[in-house]
């Protein structure tokens, strides 16, 4: 999670992280206490998620995209 931490506190605006499912589901953990073992059981692959924060708020959002490996999208907003 350092590492992501680091990231979000950067000058970078938008984020790219690319893994494996396992590791996705559990920095989406990290940001929403409610992903747990159904919604890690429910990734396909591909998957994409956007994570967007309004100050310390996380947003998840889940996009399907066929033809790109699962990431997962940190963006800031002001």
């Amino acid at each position: 999670m350092a590492v992501v931490k680091e990231l979000l506190n950067s000058r970078f605006e938008n984020i790219i992280i690319a893994s494996h499912g396992n590791l996705i589901s559990l920095l989406l953990k990290y940001f929403d206490d409610r992903i747990g073992y159904e919604e890690w059981g429910n990734l396909s692959n591909p998957d994409v998620f956007h994570l967007s924060f309004m100050k310390d708020t996380p947003n998840i959002e889940r996009i399907n995209l066929n033809h790109l490996t699962t990431f997962l999208l940190l963006g800031l907003t002001a």
